[in-house]
């Protein structure tokens, strides 16, 4: 493996450890969502997940020089560069999926809370109503 490729390759490495961290996170946000929706939970996890995510960003960040000369010799003899690209472009692509579904369960979760509240104020106007039009007692309607 040249310098470059492996100076690359390493460099995916720590984002590949760092892409599945933020793939067991969006994990459990659905496990919540599936099994006893927290929000405040999941935004949590989003938290930990963003913090992740500027890690991978500074390692980009600093790979540009090395990106730039790598696009002028594409040279990886063993394919390690190419495997390790592989497999964060895997990881991403699950972590996307897995939002999907959290991102599904997060809005049918605030639809049925805005449905029970919409629920009670119904309930609530109903009760104020009664009160206010029922007959006195004692009163012939």
């Amino acid at each position: 493996m040249t310098p470059l490729a492996a100076q690359l390759a390493h460099a995916y490495r720590r984002e590949e450890r760092l892409y599945a961290r933020i793939r067991d996170l969006v994990k459990e946000q659905a496990r919540l969502m599936e099994t006893q929706p927290d929000p405040g939970a999941v935004l949590d996890l989003c938290s930990r997940a963003e913090t992740l995510m500027a890690e991978i960003t500074t390692i980009e960040e600093a790979l540009e020089p090395a990106k730039t000369e790598w696009g002028k010799v594409r040279d990886d003899p063993d394919g390690e560069l190419n495997a390790v690209l592989a497999s964060v472009e895997a990881l991403i692509e699950e972590i996307a999926r897995t939002q999907e579904r959290v991102q599904r369960g997060l809005v049918d979760y605030m639809r049925q809370q805005k449905e029970r509240t919409d629920g009670a104020r119904r309930s609530i106007k109903v009760s104020r109503a009664s009160r206010l039009y029922r007959p006195e007692r004692g009163q012939v309607g």
